[in-house]
């Protein structure tokens, strides 16, 4: 197998080292976009509470406010959109440095399905996140009107964005 060394064939400290280079440029770009996500965090709040703030609009009994149930969450939740944001953020750096690293692996065969792979599974996340994003006021409209009148609904920030799910407490 031959590595970044060109030829020939690379030792297993080489490809450690390489491992180790590829893990510190992917660490760096996550944490600088999840800097640059946690300075806009007040934006992309809003951005992702606007189907919960929708909603409101069409139906008197529903908190027109998400909800926080622990003081923590103030800072808590800023923080775990950072993160996930950063991860996204970061992707093409991420994505771009586990090419770098597995690609010398790759037989030339292989090497030709990447792109279509990588670019439909971008495609089809981003399809998935934007049909979620638009039809979540939907159902959330369709859900909050079984109970009608008797109950008022308060959206919870932590688990109307499902935070609570992806980064466990």
């Amino acid at each position: 197998m031959q590595g970044v060394a060109g030829d020939r064939p690379v030792t297993v400290v080489e490809h450690l080292e390489e491992l180790r280079r590829a893990l510190l440029i992917s660490a760096v770009a996550w944490i600088v976009a999840t800097v640059l996500a946690f300075i806009f965090h007040g934006a992309i709040v809003e951005f992702l509470l606007r189907p919960l703030t929708t909603v409101p609009a069409r139906n008197n009994h529903i908190s027109s406010t998400a909800t926080f149930t622990s003081p923590t969450e103030g800072l808590s939740i800023p923080m775990k959109i950072s993160a996930i944001v950063g991860v996204v953020g970061a992707a093409p750096v991420i994505l771009w440095q586990v090419w770098g690293f597995i690609a010398p692996g790759l037989r030339p065969l292989e090497r030709k399905f990447v792109g279509p792979f990588v670019g439909s599974a971008f495609l089809l996340f981003a399809g998935g996140a934007a049909f979620a994003y638009f039809v979540m006021p939907i159902g959330l409209n369709f859900l909050a009107t079984f109970l009608g009148n008797s109950a008022i609904y308060l959206p919870d920030i932590n688990s109307s964005l499902i935070l609570d799910k992806v980064l466990k407490r």
